[in-house]
């Protein structure tokens, strides 16, 4: 699922949202769940993850992109990107780029 819109629209609210009410709305039991922000959000300590750490204390907040490791590993697993997308477009644009 991809889930995107402008700042201020409410996509934090919706992920926490979603993280609390996970296990009514998915039919599979997450053994982990992932969620990737931005390097540069290392340096503020926001409310909304102390929300997340709250409503699944065994999260996992990574910042940077996502490594295969952690897509490709045998568990099931719920990963959210959060503020990454001008990464992820840079990154496609440079797969397409290069030859």
């Amino acid at each position: 699922m991809a889930y995107s819109g402008p700042s201020q629209s409410g996509k934090t609210r919706f992920i926490l949202e979603l993280i609390k009410h996970r296990e009514s709305i998915f039919t599979v039991k997450f053994n982990r769940i992932l969620y990737f922000l931005p390097e540069a959000a290392q340096r503020s300590s926001s409310a909304s993850l102390q929300m997340l750490r709250q409503l699944a204390p065994n999260i996992q907040i990574i910042y940077g992109l996502p490594k295969p490791d952690h897509v490709f590993e045998p568990l099931s697993k719920l990963i959210i990107m959060d503020d990454l997308a001008d990464i992820l477009s840079q990154v496609i644009g440079a797969l397409h780029s290069t030859k």
